[in-house]
């Protein structure tokens, strides 16, 4: 140790960092038995460059900084009641703070070196400037301090001077084995020419292959997967050979000491956040004589426990390394470089701490985009990603930044980018924000916006279908219009899973500017304050939350707007929105109360529902639009927004004559609920056994094959329906046995099973075959693709249940028109079919979207259309 040179010190401290670890609260265990060993498994991972002592915008101390750090490694590794060592899991330097960043991040290397970690998982950052670049700094030429400690990536080859695997023995004999694993993402995290040398394999598939070979082959009794990817993520792809789980990457303050593995096998699992933030530590209780794990703890030890420990007791060498690296910034890092009018922060999770969201809207991201822009000449969009900004940025007193903080806050030094693409194009990229499950440990990713464009979006939709409206200067995206569209090269280039941006269609693929990213923002902040005109931080809104569905009513109904993405999560939020229709306008209170939970990391931040009474007069159809207003804040302006209005037509009915004959969900105000109680008169549903409807439920499978069964007339099943024998007294005896042979079950589907019988008549009649694996999944929502397939096999047997005007010969199916989304499916005649027939007319953006799920007053909607339709 560093600070520490006499045995008799090392005594001293280890009774000391006892006495001090206990009184913190920092796990300091006696001693087990003399048949067990005690391991200590100190980690720490996604340092990039934070060196140095950090406060947040409140003042709190949010980064111990190092000398803090190593004071604590030192403390536990004094310990001598366990057998210690330290690990990184990658992302050490690059994307790196400024202090350390400016100085090639040389003195992270040199902190790193002091408190020696036994090794390191490479993180996909330290390959910022290419493979040969981090080969250097592995063998310390080119001017680069030499990394003295191994640095391991299985997954990984063609990178000089790193390895695979390495194995600890404790000072007991106890062999614990490191695999390294970079992310499968990495393709979409680095620049590709950076690492067009480099070869990747499977994260999960390569660890277990090669715990697999170290605890065959002898050399470890104890594996530890040390990988750069989200802890979650990582344990869940874990066999029986991986003991631990140390990860990194996605900057989590994470530990399960019960995590499951593949296989069904637990293992203990820890993400030690990043910039230092955490210390992680993993204590392993091992049996001497097997050299077996037999039990473990792991805990993260945060800023304000280290504070505790250590605040009076900084490790001084580190110390020395981070003043000299902070004298050497501070000469150029103070200056002054641009003036803004306000603070531009980043979105947060959480109100008053600042943890950054990388799925919400922020003016910092969208300031940034709009820089893009305007210093890319002839540029229609500008774009950012939000994982490019690593600080806020909080201007002094008189409004100015200084060098050091734009490049803290914009580290990567990149340069600007473009591609020319369609409209349709973009708006591949737009969808590209939200992450299939699986594919990112967030799953939405936001990119900033210029302040040219807007776009709404419906976050029940399904993926690929999300984005409503884009407009362009105020004008709705042309689809086949060919736009300039700029950003750093990271996300150009297909970072972030952003491939739409690199396409090979595209006019022209990927062109790099040469204008280096955080200078471009620089350099447009300057020009806008020489001009007179000092940025506004206080930007509007750019995007708009609303579930489609809520967009359709019926005349002298309401119009019930279902919105969200109404605020930012940095700043005040407004008070309400407010939404002009059909001359009226109509405000309601926005509801802040979401964080932290999923709606606040995809950008649905600020919600509300809007009431607005519909004109009995109003004549069904498309082509209604309502302003959405969303009020000017303390650091947003004002936004405005149109979003689309269906009026749908009605059907006359009386009511039920008593209470006990409605629903208590369904009113006359409820779309569609002249529809949802024909069903009922006419005996196709009885509703729930609460005596509701749930309108807007998913129809499952079973209750499909219930409607139509009941639509068709309720006829015998061969199976279920036997005619009784009669005596010649008149009397009758037991069923005999059945008519016909027994209609054919599902595996899933049980003879007792609910809908049983309905769902054998369905197969029977050739209206479903079910799935492949011979399944029917009576449970499973009906999706629209497969309610057109239904209604249309429906009618094609059924023909007089049907209205006359619907029949399938009376239309051109094999070419007949098909929507937006539709050409080339599955059921794509089939839905023409329902198009056409006017069954089913889509949704106002042209599209039928035929993987989503329908709802149960849709469903009914749908089923009156079949048989009551007059229009030719």
């Amino acid at each position: 140790m560093a600070t520490n040179s006499t045995t008799s010190a090392r005594r001293l401290l280890g009774a000391v960092a006892v006495l001090t670890l206990a009184g913190a609260g920092l796990s300091a265990t006696p001693a087990y038995a003399a048949d067990t060993v005690d391991l200590n498994l100190l980690a720490i991972t996604d340092l990039h460059g934070h060196i140095k002592q950090e406060t947040d915008r409140n003042g709190q101390i949010t980064e111990p900084g190092a000398p803090l750090l190593g004071c604590a490694i030192d403390l536990e590794r004094a310990d001598k009641s366990k057998e210690t060592t330290l690990v990184s899991v990658g992302d050490n330097i690059g994307g790196s703070a400024y202090i350390s960043a400016v100085s090639n991040d040389e003195p992270t290397i040199a902190v790193l070196n002091v408190i020696k970690p036994e090794v390191s998982a490479l993180g996909n950052h330290e390959l910022d400037k290419g493979s040969k670049a981090f080969a250097d700094r592995l063998a310390g030429r080119n001017g680069h301090t030499k990394i003295n400690f191994p640095v391991i990536a299985a997954n990984v080859t063609g990178l000089e001077g790193m390895g695979k695997t390495h194995v600890w023995t404790s000072p007991s004999g106890i062999k614990v084995g490191f695999v390294g694993a970079l992310t499968n993402e990495i393709g979409d995290l680095v620049n590709p020419e950076g690492i067009k040398d480099l070869k990747f394999t499977d994260l999960g598939s390569t660890i277990n292959s090669e715990a697999k070979a170290l605890k065959q082959s002898g050399k470890a009794d104890i594996v530890v997967a040390l990988a750069h990817e989200d802890a979650e993520i990582v344990a869940k792809q874990m066999s029986k050979d991986v003991d631990v789980v140390l990860a990194g990457h996605t900057h989590r303050d994470f530990v399960n000491n019960e995590a499951e593995g593949k296989d069904g096998n637990k293992l203990i699992a820890l993400e030690a956040a990043s910039f230092g933030k955490a210390l992680g530590k993993i204590s392993l209780k091992v049996d001497k004589a097997t050299k077996k794990l037999v039990s473990g703890n792991a805990k993260n030890i945060d800023t304000a426990e280290l504070l505790k420990v250590c605040a009076d007791k900084p490790n001084k060498q580190l110390e020395e390394i981070v003043k000299a690296a902070e004298a050497k910034a501070d000469k150029t890092g103070n200056n002054p470089v641009a003036t803004i009018n306000g603070s531009l922060l980043r979105a947060t999770v959480k109100p008053g701490v600042v943890v950054e969201n990388r799925g919400a809207e922020s003016n910092m991201n969208n300031l940034i985009a709009e820089a893009t822009r305007q210093q890319v000449s002839g540029a229609d969009i500008g774009l950012m990603n939000a994982g490019g900004l690593r600080e806020d940025l909080i201007p002094n007193e008189k409004g100015e930044l200084t060098l050091k903080q734009a490049f803290t806050a914009q580290p990567f030094g990149g340069s600007l980018s473009y591609s020319k693409m369609s409209g349709a194009q973009f708006k591949k990229a737009l969808e590209q924000q939200w992450k299939k499950p699986g594919e990112n440990p967030r799953p939405f990713l936001k990119l900033g916006l210029s302040k040219n464009v807007t776009y709404t979006f419906d976050p029940s939709a399904e993926y690929g279908k999300h984005v409503i409206d884009i407009f362009i200067d105020g004008k709705h995206i042309d689809d086949n219009k060919i736009y300039k569209v700029a950003g750093n090269s990271f996300i150009m280039k297909g970072g972030d899973g952003f491939t739409e941006l690199n396409e090979k269609d595209n006019e022209k693929k990927t062109n790099d500017t040469g204008i280096i990213d955080l200078q471009a923002t620089i350099d447009y902040l300057k020009s806008q304050a020489d001009s007179g005109n000092v940025v506004s931080t206080n930007g509007p809104k750019q995007t708009l939350g609303l579930k489609l569905a809520s967009t359709e009513a019926l005349p002298g109904g309401n119009l019930v707007l279902d919105l969200s993405s109404l605020a930012m999560t940095s700043g005040e939020a407004p008070k309400e929105v407010k939404v002009e229709f059909n001359g009226q306008t109509v405000s309601a209170p926005v509801q802040t109360d979401l964080r932290p939970s999923k709606e606040v990391l995809t950008d649905q931040y600020g919600t509300a529902k809007v009431v607005i009474p519909v004109d009995a007069g109003l004549k069904p159809g498309f082509g209604y639009t309502a302003k959405v207003t969303i009020p000017a804040t303390k650091t947003t302006a004002e936004s405005q927004f149109t979003v689309p209005v269906a009026i749908r037509e009605g059907i006359k009915r009386m009511q039920p004559p008593t209470q006990d004959g409605k629903f208590k969900d369904v009113n006359a105000l409820t779309l569609y609920s002249g529809q949802i109680y024909w069903l009922k008169d006419t005996g196709i549903t009885t509703g729930w056994a609460d005596g509701t409807f749930q309108p807007l439920a998913n129809i499952q499978r079973q209750a499909m094959a219930a409607f139509l069964y009941r639509l068709a007339g309720s006829p015998k099943v061969p199976g279920f329906d036997q005619t009784p024998a009669a005596t010649p007294e008149g009397k009758t005896i037991e069923p005999a046995t059945p008519e016909a042979p027994a209609a054919p079950q599902f595996k899933d589907v049980q003879k007792t099973a609910l809908f049983a019988k309905q769902i054998a008549w369905l197969r029977s009649t050739g209206i479903t075959t079910g799935w492949a694996d011979g399944t029917f999944r009576p449970t499973d929502p009906v999706n629209r693709d497969a309610m057109a397939a239904f209604l249309y096999r429906f009618c094609g047997q059924f023909a007089d249940k049907c209205a006359p005007v619907v029949n399938p010969e009376r239309f051109n199916l094999a070419n007949g028109p098909h929507f937006k989304d539709t050409a080339g499916e599955l059921f794509a005649k089939q839905i023409s079919w329902v198009n056409q027939a006017k069954i089913s007319t889509g949704w106002n953006d042209g599209t039928f979207r035929p993987s989503e799920p329908i709802h149960r007053d849709a469903m009914a909607a749908f089923l009156y259309r079949l048989t009551h339709n007059t229009a030719k």
